[in-house]
C-alpha cells in the first residue's frame, strides 16, 4: 500500500514541477517576443542622449534656424494640427513657452502640415517661439530629430563633446514650472 502511495506522490510532484517549468518557459517566451517586437518597431520619438542631425532652415519670420544655433538649453516642440493631442497641448505649450528663461530664442516650434491648416498654430506660437513649418516628417527638422509621430516635446543642449543632443524626451509641460 505504501509503494503505490509513494509512486502517486512522486508523479504528482513531477507533474507540478513540469507545470511550473512550462509556465515559466511560456512567460519567458512571451517576454522575448515582446522585446523583439519592440526592437523591430521604428523609433518615432527621439531618445535621451540622441545626437541631433544637421539641419539648416528658416523660421516663418525669416530667422535662420540650424543645429549650430541651438547651443543652449532649448525646448523643441513638433506639432501637427491634424493631431487632436497636438491641439490639446498647444495651449499648455504657449503658456509654458511664455515663461521659459531666455524667451522665444530658447523655444523652437515645428508645425507640420500645409499652409491653411498650420496658420492657427503658427499665429499662436509666433509670439513665444521661433516657428518653422514643414510639410511632413521627412523635411529637414523632422529628419534631424527623427520624428515620425506627434506631438513631441524635447529639451536639447550641447553635451561635453559639444554635440547637440536630446536631454529630455518626456517633457510634461503641465507639470513643469518654467522660471524666468
Amino acid at each position: 500500500m505504501s509503494l503505490p502511495v509513494a509512486a502517486t506522490a512522486l508523479l504528482g510532484i513531477l507533474g507540478a514541477a513540469n507545470l511550473a517549468l512550462t509556465l515559466w518557459l511560456a512567460t519567458r517566451l512571451r517576454d522575448q517576443a515582446n522585446q523583439l517586437a519592440e526592437l523591430s518597431r521604428p523609433a518615432t520619438t527621439p531618445w535621451t542622449g540622441m545626437a541631433v542631425g544637421d539641419f539648416t532652415t528658416s523660421s516663418v519670420d525669416g530667422e535662420p534656424v540650424s543645429r549650430d544655433l541651438l547651443r543652449e538649453d532649448t525646448l523643441v516642440a513638433f506639432l501637427d494640427p491634424a493631431c487632436a493631442v497636438s491641439e490639446e497641448r498647444l495651449t499648455k505649450l504657449v503658456t509654458y513657452a511664455r515663461a521659459v528663461r531666455g524667451g522665444r530664442c530658447r523655444v523652437l516650434a515645428v508645425v507640420v502640415g500645409e499652409a491653411p491648416e498650420t496658420e492657427a498654430f503658427v499665429d499662436r506660437l509666433r509670439p513665444v517661439a521661433r516657428v518653422v513649418t514643414e510639410p511632413d516628417h521627412t523635411a529637414p527638422l523632422g529628419t534631424a530629430f527623427r520624428v515620425a509621430a506627434y506631438p513631441v516635446l524635447l529639451r536639447v543642449a550641447t553635451d561635453a563633446a559639444g554635440k547637440l543632443v536630446v536631454t529630455s524626451n518626456s517633457l510634461e509641460i503641465q507639470r513643469v514650472t518654467a522660471s524666468r
